[in-house]
């Protein structure tokens, strides 16, 4: 619309006003979720990530989705050891043919998520993993969303950083898989270039080359 059309051309100005209208009429948090995700975007492009971070929190928390104020070890392990336990019997066929999400709140998280993901990098990228594994638990609860396929993507990367990379090339797997079938190439991008980098690893350069090719022009 109007709003998205003035964050492109630069028209903060103009952004302002637009948002501030929309804020003032709107009646429920489903009319005011573009205009928090558009909020975010500004600040993150002047390079604000502590108010941006503070914006998606917040959005998440009305939306019926905690973050942890903090990320301490503890936390850290406990996000771990749930992710683990709900992904345990999950086969690489039921995750690809896992049920499509449905709730519109659920979907919109995942959209702050992964803003919040580019913001944590910025600033805080220890906090980034705790992102991830909460891309990861929604989907296998809810469903997956045009944002899983990025979600498994970043989840093989984590476990690969942990040493398992025999996992992490089993989740880059099923991240491309998750790709092809949902089609979305909002995050394409980034899957295949996450997902290319722990195929490298266990398979011959020469078959991940045309997916790294399509990964630049997606």
């Amino acid at each position: 619309g109007a709003a998205e059309c003035a964050l492109v051309i630069g028209e903060h100005a103009v952004l302002s006003i637009l948002t501030e209208q929309i804020m003032h009429y709107a009646k429920c948090i489903e009319d005011k979720l573009h205009i928090f995700d558009i909020s975010v975007r500004i600040l993150m492009h002047r390079s604000d990530m502590s108010a941006a971070i503070a914006c998606g929190i917040e959005v998440l928390s009305k939306l019926g989705e905690d973050f942890p104020k903090e990320v301490t070890p503890d936390v850290a392990i406990h996000f771990i050891e749930e992710t683990n336990e709900m992904l345990d019997d999950m086969t690489n066929e039921k995750l690809i043919d896992h049920k499509a999400m449905s709730d519109s709140n659920k979907i919109m998280a995942m959209n702050f998520l992964t803003r919040l993901f580019e913001a944590f990098f910025m600033i805080r990228p220890s906090d980034q993993p705790i992102v991830v594994l909460k891309m990861v638990q929604l989907s296998v609860k809810h469903g997956m969303s045009p944002m899983s396929p990025l979600a498994f993507a970043l989840y093989g990367s984590f476990l690969a950083s942990m040493g398992n990379i025999h996992e992490g090339y089993r989740y880059a797997r099923i991240a491309k898989a998750l790709l092809e079938k949902i089609g979305s190439r909002r995050v394409a991008g980034a899957v295949i270039a996450y997902s290319t980098q722990l195929m490298a690893y266990a398979e011959p350069v020469q078959s991940v080359i045309n997916f790294h090719i399509e990964g630049g022009k997606a």
